[in-house]
């Protein structure tokens, strides 16, 4: 599928309501958002409809309004998402051939997804570690300070520094993070002191 379609096929979705299309094609729901499911015999309407999707309690399908017309008139997701915008009058243009503006603005999107999913891969990575250090200087209180290992006691000594990025990284506005990202190395080396020889443990929910 290409570009162009699948700008129009997410269009197609975003804007067009479960009530909507099922209306349209002589489904109505009750008042409790339910109709009777036309992919399976049923008397008691076990359907329901939601904003952006739909689920037979019935008989277990479901998805978007796309799938939705897709199913009831036996049509590929994209031969749906079309009929949607013809019926419709969405006045959206499957055919019109893609504009080098509109392809290089997709492309921009989809780095801008890459660069984000990437952000997030590290800050969840590097709050994990924050906690896991975090955590080992705690359990390490509990004994006396005599007992406490290298790393341990490494762990306490920068308790409050770790707190402060966690804080900064977790809850902070996106300035507050960026402090962190730029500052990224010196901290990321101080967990892997802290934590080097021990297994990190799932962040705390």
């Amino acid at each position: 599928m290409g570009g162009i379609f699948l700008e129009i096929f997410a269009e197609v979705k975003r804007r067009v309501s479960m009530t909507r299309a099922a209306a349209y094609y002589g489904y109505p729901p009750n008042r409790s958002g339910f109709i009777r499911c036309p992919f399976h015999g049923e008397k008691t309407p076990s359907l329901k409809l939601w904003p952006d999707h739909w689920h037979c309690f019935g008989c277990g399908k479901g998805g978007s309004a796309v799938d939705f017309v897709a199913l009831l008139f036996g049509l590929k997701p994209l031969e749906a998402a079309r009929k949607l915008n013809a019926d419709l009058a969405l006045g959206l243009e499957p055919d019109r051939p893609e504009t080098r503006e509109a392809r290089e603005a997709r492309a921009k999107r989809a780095r801008q997804a890459e660069t984000r999913r990437e952000w997030e891969a590290w800050r969840e990575g590097l709050l994990r570690r924050l906690c896991a250090a975090l955590r080992l200087g705690n359990e390490a209180r509990k004994r006396p300070c005599g007992d406490w290992t290298a790393r341990e006691a490494e762990a306490v000594r920068w308790s409050a520094a770790l707190e402060y990025w966690l804080e900064k990284l977790d809850s902070g506005d996106r300035e507050a993070q960026m402090e962190v990202f730029r500052d990224r190395r010196r901290i990321e080396r101080r967990c892997e002191r802290i934590l080097k020889g021990t297994r990190e443990r799932s962040r705390p929910a």
